[in-house]
């Protein structure tokens, strides 16, 4: 079972959180390493496409709540209604 604890500067949630056994695949830090990171004052609702480490690929409904460079940090919400977040590629992610 999850825990109940958002990242930092994410904003914190009642639901489960993916557990990291099926945490979201992420897009390499060292790309973002010397990127200003830009978190804006609302998160932006948007569409993406993650790969879950058991669950396989999935498109999820989330929000960009930072982006640096050509990545994007998104808090979802997978198939099972639990909460993630990952940084994820640009191309991957979408505005609804």
């Amino acid at each position: 079972m999850g825990t109940r604890r958002g990242p930092p500067g994410g904003r914190p949630s009642s639901i489960e959180t993916v557990p990291l056994r099926d945490s979201a695949d992420e897009a390499p830090a060292l790309a973002r390493r010397d990127a200003v990171i830009v978190r804006p004052e609302e998160a932006i609702p948007v569409r993406a496409w993650i790969t879950q480490r058991q669950s396989g690929e999935a498109q999820v409904d989330g929000e960009a709540i930072a982006w640096a460079g050509r990545q994007v940090n998104v808090r979802y919400v997978d198939r099972h209604g639990r909460e993630g977040w990952a940084w994820l590629w640009a191309d991957a992610v979408e505005r609804r």
